[in-house]
């Protein structure tokens, strides 16, 4: 819990989330573009809102800019806390190592967890909310399944390893 409230305060947490704030609503106004295929061929072009599309900017946008913060932020939790000399107040309390190691990951992954949840639903704003003079053409009915299926399986599974693998860095390495 105290990981995951030191995490929540953090500058890099906010500010990944300013800038996933920002792309969705770039991506729904049509500042930004993901390119997967063209239409000019002849080729139907999905919506924004399809399942596809969805996960083909999850997959982008996990891959560009969480990678950056979450590694930051996970592989320098245990760095920080022997900076702060916890280890010397470990043994006095009732937690294992593992507990405290446990702890730490559970507490970023969390709070990582909790900013792809927060994407998906500022995709939801701009993507269905947001007037966009477009709108007709480039919007499709509202799924929820659209938004969760994507978010669960590229944007969990890239968090855990991502986290996984910078923390265990940072845990071995210091």
């Amino acid at each position: 819990r105290t990981e995951a409230a030191f995490t929540l305060k953090r500058p890099l947490w906010w500010i990944l989330l300013l800038l996933l704030a920002f792309n969705a609503w770039g991506l729904s106004a049509g500042a930004l573009g993901i390119q997967a295929g063209d239409a000019s061929v002849g080729g139907t072009k999905a919506w924004i809102t399809s399942q596809f599309a969805v996960g083909l900017t999850v997959c982008l946008v996990v891959a560009l800019f969480y990678r950056f913060f979450l590694s930051i932020a996970a592989g320098m939790s245990v760095i920080e806390d022997d900076e702060r000399k916890v280890g010397e107040i470990l043994p006095a309390t009732p937690l294992t190592p593992w507990e405290y190691v446990l702890g730490k990951f559970a507490g970023i992954v969390i709070a990582y967890l909790g900013v792809l949840v927060l994407h998906q639903v500022f995709a939801v704003i701009s993507n269905q909310l947001l007037p966009n003079a477009k709108a007709d053409e480039i919007r499709g009915p509202f799924s929820l399944a659209a938004y969760v299926v994507p978010m669960v399986a590229f944007g969990l599974p890239s968090i855990l390893f991502v986290s996984a693998t910078s923390f265990a860095m940072g845990l071995r390495f210091r």
